[in-house]
């Protein structure tokens, strides 16, 4: 529990993209998991061989094309909130290093080894 304070602590000043990652990762999961379903509603509409009600079969063909570009979609915008978070949070503390040492409070910016 108290590795999961700090790490809140340290995700704070990200939250907004915290929240919209995992926003996005419910709703591609939802619609991932809605495929199925549709698939299964579109070969409900093969009733015999030759009988098929293929007007009803592209109703569900087109809402599966639907869910699988929401799923996409939602997938791409939790890869680029995790990123952006993860990208955010090394700039801030790059910076806070940087500025550190430049204000004589840690070893200089020169890390090669001495010979």
């Amino acid at each position: 529990m108290k590795i999961m304070k700090r790490l809140m602590l340290y995700l704070l000043p990200y939250r907004h993209y915290l929240l919209l990652a995992i926003l996005s990762a419910i709703l591609s999961v939802t619609a991932s998991l809605y495929a199925p379903i549709i698939i299964g509603h579109a070969i409900d509409c093969i009733i015999a061989m030759g009988n098929v009600d293929f007007s009803l079969m592209s109703h569900y063909l087109a809402r599966l094309a639907f869910v699988l570009i929401i799923s996409a979609f939602f997938q791409k915008t939790m890869m680029l909130a995790a990123n952006q978070m993860t990208y955010s949070a090394k700039i801030a503390e790059q910076t806070a290093t940087v500025k550190a040492e430049m204000n004589g409070l840690s070893p200089g910016l020169d890390r090669r080894p001495s010979r």
